[in-house]
């Protein structure tokens, strides 16, 4: 098996993001960009992957009380589904 993936991002508003930030962190993002290098390449099953992120200019806005992330203590993970 060969393969060879390259995936270039540059300079993606992260604005957009928001909605997916507040429900997980909390925050929402008010200025930023993504840029991203992400190459794979597999030959005979073996994985190779060299992946470079940078964020530019990342900016969160106040804390979003409304959300059930609003209850977490800054975890970085998921909160748990409302009721729970």
């Amino acid at each position: 098996m060969y393969s060879n993936l390259l995936i270039a991002v540059n300079g993606m508003e992260l604005v957009p993001l928001s909605s997916y930030t507040i429900e997980y962190l909390a925050y929402p993002i008010e200025k930023g960009r993504l840029y991203a290098d992400v190459k794979f390449h597999t030959e005979d099953w073996v994985l190779k992957a060299d992946n470079k992120f940078y964020v530019e200019q990342l900016v969160l806005g106040a804390k979003d009380k409304t959300t059930r992330c609003a209850e977490c203590s800054g975890c970085l993970r998921p909160c748990p589904p409302a009721g729970q």
